[in-house]
């Protein structure tokens, strides 16, 4: 279904070799050096914190690539550019009630960019599929997230405290302000808990892969991203990730074993993985005391008291602005003059009190609503490997949004947001590709 499908539609959008390479400069960023390149240090209301160069480099070649053909682009992409007026709207809410806030207006214009970039990411990638087809295209797609493992398995033998590491780039005149961490697998995207819900998107990808191959490299992929997502040490992830791994056991294995029918390559994925716990052991020992220690005060410790006190802070400001918010991230200025982070763990509490109780319950029922009716309840995709793959990035995406996010800003996280969100718009796409012909 997903190969060249329509020499039309190929000639319609066209093929510069421009696509390959925002592609490949797109991912290398977002998936192999991820927030290694957090180098820049910068100050916001006496609050320090860095900005990574990734983000400014794709910025800028979005920008570029969005001016060349703005009109095609917008149209693939027209349902975020929707969402974006809704933010532009909040924002001006915002600057009605409180007058003018730089740090709510560098927020949206960060909001903006965003926007440039999955949409410019999204259009290079469908071009990429009707060309070279969409199995190419995963399989690349996780190449980047592989190399983005290998440094950092890399990171965490060399720094297995992670106060090490920042200790290390303070010695080279890089200061950075991180959590610390022991024995946990921090990735390139130096946070564990993000890690762990991103590594999902890789793993179904994977999994799509090996369907469609049965080769060895896809199988050692989802080995490789379940064990690193077990590594992290991450409450919230490692419950994700279970709640994905039930979803794919009954959508692949379970009508199998319900008729008693088992293949060689689950028995050989079981003792591959069973393989490689047991031959890595010495290196994750103290991880493992770490994750049993973790598991046995869930709900205690810091990390959940600062969730706890950013969530009632935030539902007292709701309280009061509950009809039209406060405006898009004019929270972030008055949490950072109290010291705290600029916004609340909760994306979901986040989009209320920015948005209000209407637009924010009208958004996320839209969302929700989308990814029911294109990846979970959509009948077009004929092919099972296709039909599976669609359906895992719904429920993906819906258990982010209504389970994981509730943990982490995951929502609007740079390394989560452009790559899943990227990838969705390409296959919502290439469902109907004939409407692509009127772009």
């Amino acid at each position: 279904m997903f190969n060249v499908a329509s020499s039309n539609i190929s000639r319609s959008l066209g093929y510069p070799k421009i696509d390959v390479y925002i592609f490949y400069i797109a991912f290398v960023f977002l998936a192999s050096i991820g927030n290694i390149s957090r180098l820049i240090p910068f100050s916001v209301n006496e609050s320090q914190g860095n900005a990574a160069i990734s983000e400014f480099i794709i910025y800028l070649i979005s920008l570029i690539y969005f001016l060349i053909n703005p009109k095609k682009i917008i149209y693939i992409n027209r349902f975020v550019w929707y969402g974006l007026l809704i933010f532009t709207f909040s924002f001006f809410i915002g600057l009605f009630k409180f007058g003018f806030d730089f740090v709510a207006l560098a927020y949206y214009v960060r909001l903006f960019l965003y926007i440039i970039t999955i949409s410019c990411l999204s259009f290079s990638m469908v071009r990429l599929v009707y060309r070279f087809g969409l199995y190419w295209l995963c399989i690349k797609i996780i190449n980047f997230y592989f190399y983005g493992c290998i440094i950092g398995l890399l990171i965490f033998m060399i720094f297995p405290r992670s106060v090490d590491l920042w200790t290390f780039l303070g010695t080279i005149g890089i200061t950075y302000y991180g959590d610390p961490h022991t024995y946990r697998f921090i990735s390139v995207l130096l946070d564990p808990n993000f890690y762990a819900s991103v590594a999902i998107f890789p793993f179904i990808l994977s999994l799509y892969c090996y369907f469609e191959q049965k080769s060895k490299y896809t199988l050692m992929l989802l080995v490789l991203f379940s064990f690193t997502i077990l590594l992290s040490g991450s409450r919230s992830g490692v419950a994700f990730y279970a709640m994905m791994i039930f979803v794919i056991f009954f959508k692949t294995v379970g009508v199998s074993l319900i008729n008693l029918r088992f293949k060689k390559s689950w028995i050989y994925s079981f003792l591959l993985f069973l393989s490689t716990v047991i031959l890595l052991y010495p290196l994750y020992i103290h991880s493992v005391e770490t994750i049993i220690v973790r598991f046995s005060r869930f709900g205690e410790g810091s990390s959940a008291y600062a969730r706890l006190v950013s969530a009632k802070f935030a539902i007292s400001i709701l309280q009061e602005n509950f009809i039209f918010g406060l405006g898009y991230n004019y929270m972030a200025s008055y949490m950072l003059r109290l010291g705290l982070l600029s916004s609340v763990d909760s994306s979901i509490l986040g989009i209320f009190v920015t948005l209000g109780i209407p637009l924010g319950i009208f958004i996320l029922i839209a969302v929700l609503f989308s990814c029911i009716k294109y990846f979970i309840l959509n009948r077009i995709p004929k092919r099972r490997n296709e039909k599976i793959l669609y359906s895992l990035m719904g429920i993906y995406i819906l258990l982010s949004i209504l389970f994981a996010c509730n943990f982490n800003n995951l929502l609007f996280y740079f390394y989560w947001v452009i790559p899943v969100f990227s990838f969705s718009i390409v296959l919502v796409s290439i469902l109907k590709p004939i409407r692509l012909n009127r772009a």
